[in-house]
């Protein structure tokens, strides 16, 4: 499978403005626990399932762990705007999975975002010492060598 995979915390969707389009959202246990359920985009489902309802289908993921699909969401797109959205599988976060090159944290934020730089650095750096803030960004930000 030639997929895309995302592993996201409680409200990601939300924050994003992503729709959720059918089923449900991660359970309390499910964010707690071993990835067994997942939520994929529409191009995920397209590229799988044709027409088919993707709800309480099941997939194998690359630990060979058995993942059933507990929501369809709406297509959003990362790296690439002029591409379509790839097929993209999204796994509840947990902190004490293996780890991970890399972590973004997305903020949406009522007002100029950029009054939140400490605070989010704060809140990162309490939660757990080892993760080195490299760039925050406010979006509609020109100059990134001040982010």
């Amino acid at each position: 499978m030639n997929v895309h995979a995302h592993r996201i915390g409680p409200r990601f969707l939300e924050t994003m403005g992503i729709p959720l389009l059918l089923g449900r959202t991660f359970s309390p246990q499910e964010m707690e626990s071993a990835p067994k359920a997942a939520l994929v985009n529409q191009a995920f489902a397209r590229r799988y399932f044709s027409d088919a309802n993707p709800l309480g289908k099941h997939f194998r993921w690359s630990d060979d762990r058995d993942i059933e699909i507990v929501g369809m969401v709406g297509n959003a797109k990362y790296a690439d705007l002029r591409q379509p959205a790839p097929p993209t599988a999204y796994f509840p976060y947990r902190l004490d999975e293996e780890p991970t090159s890399s972590v973004y944290f997305e903020v949406k934020a009522a007002g100029n975002p950029k009054g939140l730089i400490s605070p989010v650095r704060q809140v990162i750096r309490k939660r757990d010492h080892e993760y080195k803030v490299v760039k925050i960004a406010a979006a509609g930000d020109k100059d990134d060598d001040k982010k």
